[in-house]
């Protein structure tokens, strides 16, 4: 998205956001296996929160902010929050995921439809490309206010579409 501008930087950013972190049966594979995503991070760009870190400035899981800037001194990502929150951006120790130090963050421009759950967005180009999974027609589609800001594309048959039991 940014090609004639070097990166600020370039961060280990979210582990479960790297598509090489999933087994064939798209789960995740053992700790020890897991990579970070490596992200170049520009000025302007947009990512996501992907841990709940500090709810009183909204750094919360699923909220979009701006990129601002680099701070290499103390090796933070300075960002503006949707919600007009400045928040500097520190590397995570993730417990869950077998002590991964890494940034909480996933760039913004396309994720799964899980990480959107819950999300109110713009837009919506949905690309439903494995069928029979509970929800997640549903979930990618009720994303959006308005059924124009919404695309659905694919090769898609009734499979596609299982409700969540």
């Amino acid at each position: 998205m940014y090609p004639r501008r070097a990166p600020l930087a370039v961060i280990s950013a979210d582990i479960e956001s790297n598509p090489e972190n999933y087994n064939e049966n798209k789960e995740l594979k053992p700790v020890w296996q897991l990579a970070f995503t490596e992200l170049p991070l520009h000025e302007g760009m947009q990512v996501y929160f992907t841990r709940n870190v500090d709810k009183s400035r909204d750094f919360v899981n699923g909220m979009r902010a701006t990129i601002r800037s680099w701070d290499a001194s103390v090796q933070a990502l300075e960002v503006r929050t949707a919600t007009g929150h400045d928040v500097q951006v520190f590397r995570w120790t993730d417990k869950d995921l077998g002590n991964k130090v890494y940034f909480p963050v996933r760039a913004e421009y396309a994720s799964t439809i899980i990480k959107f759950a819950g999300a109110e967005l713009p837009h919506v180009t949905l690309w439903l490309d494995k069928p029979h999974v509970p929800g997640a027609a549903y979930t990618g589609m009720s994303r959006v206010a308005y059924g124009r800001d919404l695309l659905i594309g694919g090769n898609l048959t009734k499979d596609h579409f299982t409700p969540a039991t």
